[in-house]
């Protein structure tokens, strides 16, 4: 059931009407790097427990060098190939996005379900962009160094709105692989670009990537983990994740204070530090979806 989802949602388009910019983008930032951040901070954990079902075969001391060596692999193509590392984190995200949110619907595993969380992903991000277009299409710039024109992301959100309609008749209708109420997912759809339409960039960004996102995911996780939704399985989450949470955050403040960043004022430098931790989350997740 996701009506949890639209109140709480509902509740940040209430604090967005009563809000200056400014401060909305500041819970934001608290949201982002608390629920957001914590949402992929048992990695390691979740390793283990494939580790132990068989489906990975790595020591614990290899898993812990593979998923450091990520998190500076992404960051060195973010710093030598500014040009095409923003389009590849937004893929990478855009698809981890629809493995979240359709994976565990669909009844075979394939190929061409893979491509349907792309597509899902990307129309999340494309809403976004296009209902806070003069903000997104600024931070993108700055990223990649050239203007990318309001006409390219209008074209780019109708293109992948077709290709998104026609993938939930393929699998919704014709083969029957997803079980989705399409209609209800173009209501979920509705209602997130309400929300990107009314909100700034960064809480419209946050509401999405903590409510819809990090709060399914963190379920998930502990159904996997401890096979139950308890206060004591989420307080031994929040605690097994609390160290790797505490590395982020403080590698991410410091930076902050070292360099003088207007996070607020300056997104891009965000969307680097996500880059960095999102990347090895998304191949831990992709590994334990497949398992699911």
């Amino acid at each position: 059931m996701k009506i949890p989802y639209f109140i709480l949602s509902l509740v940040g388009l209430w604090i967005s009407n009563l809000s200056a910019d400014y401060y909305e983008d500041i819970f934001a930032l608290i949201l982002i790097l608390s629920i957001g951040l914590i949402h992929g901070a048992n990695d390691l954990q979740i390793i283990s427990v494939l580790n132990k079902k068989g489906v990975l075969r790595m020591s614990a001391a290899q898993s812990l060098a593979v998923y450091i060596f990520s998190v500076f692999a992404i960051l060195l193509i973010f710093y030598q190939f500014q040009n095409w590392a923003l389009f590849f984190f937004l893929f990478i995200s855009a698809f981890h996005f629809g493995e979240q949110h359709f994976s565990l619907l669909f009844d075979r595993k394939g190929f061409t379900r893979l491509l349907l969380f792309a597509i899902y992903g990307l129309e999340v991000f494309l809403l976004l962009f296009f209902f806070n277009a003069a903000e997104s299409l600024a931070v993108i710039s700055d990223i990649v160094g050239y203007v990318i024109s309001y006409q390219t992301l209008e074209l780019s959100l109708l293109v992948n709105t077709i290709l998104m309609g026609l993938s939930f008749l393929y699998f919704g209708l014709y083969t029957k692989e997803l079980r989705i109420n399409i209609l209800f997912e173009l209501l979920v759809l509705a209602f997130l670009s309400l929300i990107f339409y009314t909100a700034t960039l960064l809480w419209s960004f946050a509401i999405y990537f903590v409510i819809w996102h990090s709060v399914p995911s963190i379920i998930h996780q502990l159904h996997t983990m401890y096979n139950d939704l308890s206060k004591g399985s989420l307080f031994k989450y929040v605690k097994n994740g609390s160290l790797y949470w505490a590395m982020a955050l403080s590698a991410f403040v410091l930076l902050v204070f070292v360099f003088n960043i207007d996070v607020v004022n300056y997104k891009s430098y965000l969307v680097y530090f996500l880059a960095g931790v999102t990347f090895p989350h998304v191949l831990v997740m992709a590994t334990l979806f497949k398992d699911s």
